[in-house]
């Protein structure tokens, strides 16, 4: 965990993340209009609905995976898989 001055390793990956997604955005590969909050509120969202989906499957991850970044990507993807049917989700619920 971050420490009071905020050198700590995580505060350290973190920073360089952010630079990433700085650099993705700035060439275009992102929307510009993608914050590094919608990022990491992606990825907070992401985790808990990963340790939902690989409980059953991975195939609904992917699809998920895939709709989240062509939200965030200037260009789109096709989608992997099928999409759960409505009793599957049901059960994950």
């Amino acid at each position: 965990l971050p420490d009071t001055a905020g050198d700590s390793k995580l505060s350290q990956f973190g920073s360089k993340m952010l630079a990433i997604f700085d650099r993705a955005r700035e060439s275009g590969a992102i929307r510009a209009d993608v914050t590094n909050a919608d990022i990491a509120l992606i990825l907070l969202a992401s985790e808990g609905i990963a340790s939902m989906a690989t409980e059953h499957s991975d195939l609904p991850m992917l699809r998920v995976i895939n709709v989240v970044l062509d939200g965030i990507m200037s260009t789109t993807t096709s989608l992997d898989g099928p999409s759960l049917s409505d009793d599957e989700l049901f059960k994950m619920t």
